[in-house]
């Protein structure tokens, strides 16, 4: 998924939207899934792509650190089934063609 928002430290980050790529992947317990083939027997994706928009386009962080947690925890509240998330996030213009930082980060719902 690529967004556009305004996040980092510098001044110059908080002037004008930057591209963000986010990659999500889900631990889930959807054991009815493959057997059901529906929709309602797994986690719905237009939450998870709804949830991340908002958060990277709506709101503002000065690390990627930061941006995932949140992300992290509103994607874990989303659907009892999630167990885990990963997430990468980059930003590939930052350094115009000389490569580009990411973070990945992982949250588990706590037992």
């Amino acid at each position: 998924m690529i967004f556009n928002g305004i996040h980092g430290c510098y001044p110059d980050e908080k002037k004008y939207p930057q591209r963000y790529r986010v990659d999500i992947t889900l631990d889930v317990s959807v054991p009815n899934a493959v057997t059901e083939d529906t929709m309602s027997a797994t986690v719905n994706w237009a939450d998870i792509y709804d949830i991340t928009k908002n958060i990277i386009e709506n709101h503002s962080y000065n690390l990627i650190e930061t941006l995932c947690d949140v992300l992290a925890n509103a994607i874990l509240k989303t659907d009892a089934r999630i167990n885990c998330v990963h997430i990468e996030i980059a930003k590939p213009d930052i350094w115009k063609g000389n490569g580009y930082p990411s973070v990945v980060f992982d949250k588990c719902k706590e037992e």
